[in-house]
C-alpha cells in the first residue's frame, strides 16, 4: 500500500510516524485504492463502438460537405 502527502504530493510505501519525510506534514492519505483503479481501467465496450460510429458519421458528413 502506498501513501501520498497532500501538501507536497510526495508518494512512498510507508511514512514514519504518519508524517511526510519530504516536508514533515501530517496530511498523509492513501495514494490509491485497487477497487477504484480497477473500475476506471475496465472500460465499457459500447463506448468504443459509439466513438467509432461518431467518427464515421463525422467523416461521412465532411465528405458530403466537400462534394456538394
Amino acid at each position: 500500500m502506498s501513501y501520498r502527502c497532500i501538501d507536497c504530493s510526495f508518494t512512498g510505501v510507508k511514512f514514519n510516524v504518519g508524517a511526510c519525510p519530504a516536508c514533515g506534514s501530517n496530511n498523509v492519505t492513501r495514494a490509491g485504492k485497487k477497487a477504484d483503479d480497477e473500475t476506471e481501467k475496465s472500460s465499457k465496450p459500447y463506448r468504443l463502438v459509439f466513438a467509432i460510429g461518431l467518427w464515421g458519421f463525422l467523416a461521412v458528413e465532411i465528405i458530403k460537405k466537400l462534394t456538394d
